[in-house]
C-alpha cells in the first residue's frame, strides 16, 4: 500500500506544490501535511533520508510562498510535522522549519500565531529530547 502511495501521490504533488495557482499550492500543503514523509518502503535509507529532506525543503518553500493562505497552511503543515516527526528529523531540518528569518520580516499576525504555537506545543511535550531543543534556543 505504501508504495502505491508513493507512486500515485509523489509526481502530482510535485507539479502542485510549484502550480502557478495559490488554490492548488495550498491544497498541495494540506496533502503534504498528511502523507509526511512520503516515501518509497523498498528504498534504502539513504534514499529515505533524502526523501525527508525533499519534503521538509518543500514545507519551508510553502511557509515562504507569495500568498498568505499558502504561507499560514504552510505553517500548519510545519507545526502536524513536527508533532508527529520531532524526535525523528536531523536538528538542521527542525532549525530549518523554525528559524525563519525572511518569513519573520514578511510575516502577517495569522502567520505569526501559526508558527508560534508550533514552538509552543514543541516546548511542552514531555519527552527529553524534546525539551533539550528547546533550551538550546530552536
Amino acid at each position: 500500500v505504501d508504495k502505491l502511495l508513493y507512486d500515485l501521490y509523489t509526481p502530482m504533488l510535485a507539479r502542485a506544490l510549484v502550480s502557478p495557482n495559490p488554490i492548488i499550492r495550498n491544497n498541495a500543503t494540506h496533502v503534504l501535511a498528511d502523507t509526511f514523509p512520503l516515501h518509497d518502503p523498498t528504498a534504502s535509507t539513504e534514499e529515505k533520508a533524502s526523501v525527508i529532506v525533499q519534503g521538509v525543503q518543500q514545507i519551508n518553500s510553502c511557509m515562504l510562498d507569495d500568498d498568505v493562505k499558502v504561507r499560514v497552511t504552510g505553517a500548519e503543515t510545519c507545526a502536524r510535522v513536527l508533532q508527529v516527526m520531532w524526535d525523528t528529523l536531523a536538528v538542521k531540518d527542525v532549525r530549518l522549519l523554525l528559524n525563519q528569518k525572511k518569513l519573520k520580516e514578511q510575516v502577517r499576525p495569522v502567520e505569526r500565531r501559526a508558527t508560534s504555537e508550533c514552538r509552543l506545543q514543541r516546548c511542552q511535550r514531555p519527552p527529553r529530547e524534546s525539551l533539550r531543543r528547546c533550551k538550546d534556543g530552536l
